[in-house]
């Protein structure tokens, strides 16, 4: 039998040579956009340090007493002024939590988990403060470019009420 010994020509081994550079330099500017895109989503916008902790609560000084009326009137100090307690956000106080329960769980916790914990690039919504998500909220309803997360939260926000909004920020300042 002959010997059969394959021909290989020169200027395909070059031509598959170069179509595999050309793929692995595709793969890598891919891989490479992917880097970049999920760290420019990721450090892009506010970023809370710890949500979850309340804010410490100032506990007021109880009044001196009163000096006694035969006390000389010079002695006699002024009482100083309690500290005001702590003031509950405007947004919060008109805003209905079992209404904005009941909204959230149908628009928002399928994105953003049902306790506002947050899931992959859908941020941490749970403890927010009132007045900032009624803020954020408004702004995504007025298709104003807040953040990465915009042209996806403006379909979601347009729709919202500004009693709707004021339920919502209640809630999620409660979770």
């Amino acid at each position: 039998m002959a010997d059969h010994t394959p021909h290989v020509d020169p200027v395909a081994k070059l031509i598959t040579a170069g179509g595999a550079v050309l793929l692995l330099a595709a793969v890598t500017y891919l891989v490479i956009s992917l880097i970049n895109t999920i760290n420019n989503n990721s450090t892009k916008g506010e970023t809370v340090a710890n949500p979850s902790v309340p804010a410490k609560v100032v506990e007021a000084k109880p009044a001196p007493a009163p000096t006694p009326a035969s006390a000389p009137a010079a002695e006699a100090k002024p009482a100083e002024p309690a500290p005001a307690p702590a003031a509950v956000p405007a947004a919060a106080a008109g805003g209905d939590a079992e209404a904005g329960k009941a909204k959230f769980t149908s628009s928002c916790a399928s994105c953003h988990g049902m306790n506002g914990e947050g899931q992959g690039m859908f941020p941490k919504l749970a403890g927010h403060a009132a007045d900032k998500t009624s803020e954020l909220l408004k702004k995504y309803r007025a298709g104003e470019q807040v953040g990465p997360n915009s042209a996806m939260m403006a379909p979601i926000a347009g729709p919202l009420s500004d009693a709707d909004i004021a339920n919502l920020a209640a809630y999620i300042a409660k979770i």
